[in-house]
């Protein structure tokens, strides 16, 4: 706790807004703004690399939250205050950080793949370096905030090169093989269901260990709807749309723009009929992460080969 301790000191409203600003970083709509905008417009593979990552490392990571049950900071420590505006999206339990282990999968997997996007040696050096100075700076931001401890981020800052690592040799290629990649998917959707029954098993009388089960719930719902949305539409992509991503900067921005807010437009349109509908069942999450993962790898890409016929005329 010392060094919390040390950042609590040291705050002041300037810096409580930057360090706000900075841990958004590993926030959910940050990565899918890296993940489409690569997909899309860049790498298909090195979207598939950050999908692939990320995902598989959430599900690691919020299974060790509910195995440890490491209460946050200030719960731990009563005298801690924490930032006050960072406790909202500071759900479940401590261990391990979330937003760290999410920050470091995307700038990990941008830095592990930056020779799939640059040829310059010296592009690709910088590149890194500020890669690593924005993960590093996540990171910091969640010790700054006082929403997780120094092991809590260390712990996080290791799996996710871990994840990275692992996963690297398999997308960062210029023609990865799709039975492995179909593989690892799979693996990722029996993680994901092992992880929603290991959830359902745990119970408490505590009522703050209930809600931290219950957002580890929540979670588990929101990947499995996810995952199987890869596990389908990634060999249909590749058989009824396998589109190029490269194109003029016009398209580009016709796919970012409109796709972007029509991604998350749906996931958070979808989110009051479904729970009305389910009765707030964590079904109605899976939906919707299944809708926005088919609609962001099958669906709008379908529409890219239409947008190049405008630009031929």
């Amino acid at each position: 706790m010392d060094i919390l301790y040390f950042f609590e000191k040291i705050r002041n409203p300037v810096l409580d807004g930057i360090f706000y600003g900075i841990t958004q970083m590993g926030d959910e709509i940050f990565f899918l703004a890296i993940a489409l905008i690569m997909f899309w417009c860049i790498n298909k593979n090195m979207g598939y690399f950050l999908m692939s990552t990320c995902f598989f490392g959430i599900v690691l990571n919020q299974f060790l939250k509910l195995a440890f049950k490491v209460p946050r900071p200030w719960i731990a420590d009563p005298n801690f205050n924490p930032v006050a505006s960072a406790i909202g999206s500071a759900t479940g339990y401590s261990f391990p950080s979330g937003h760290t282990q999410n920050a470091v999968s995307i700038f990990g997997c941008l830095s592990a793949g930056s020779g799939m996007l640059f040829k310059n040696k010296k592009s690709k050096t910088v590149f890194c370096i500020i890669c690593i100075i924005l993960a590093a700076s996540v990171s910091v931001s969640r010790l700054y905030l006082g929403v997780h401890t120094l092991e809590d981020v260390l712990f996080s800052i290791a799996l996710a090169l871990a994840m990275v690592f692992l996963f690297r040799p398999v997308f960062v290629k210029k023609s990865p093989n799709p039975v492995v990649i179909s593989v690892i998917i799979a693996l990722m959707m029996l993680a994901t269901g092992a992880y929603l029954i290991y959830s359902y098993t745990l119970d408490s009388a505590d009522a703050a260990e209930i809600e931290n089960i219950l957002t580890g719930q929540k979670h588990a719902w929101y990947m499995l709807g996810g995952v199987l949305g890869i596990l389908i539409f990634y060999p249909l992509e590749r058989k009824f749309v396998d589109f190029d991503p490269k194109t003029s900067l016009g398209i580009q921005f016709i796919k970012v723009i409109p796709g972007f807010i029509l991604a998350i437009g749906l996931k958070e349109l979808l989110k009051v009929p479904l729970n009305a509908i389910f009765a707030g069942h964590g079904i109605s999450h899976s939906i919707r992460y299944f809708a926005l993962v088919a609609f962001s790898v099958f669906v709008w890409p379908l529409c890219f080969k239409h947008f190049e016929k405008l630009r031929k005329k």
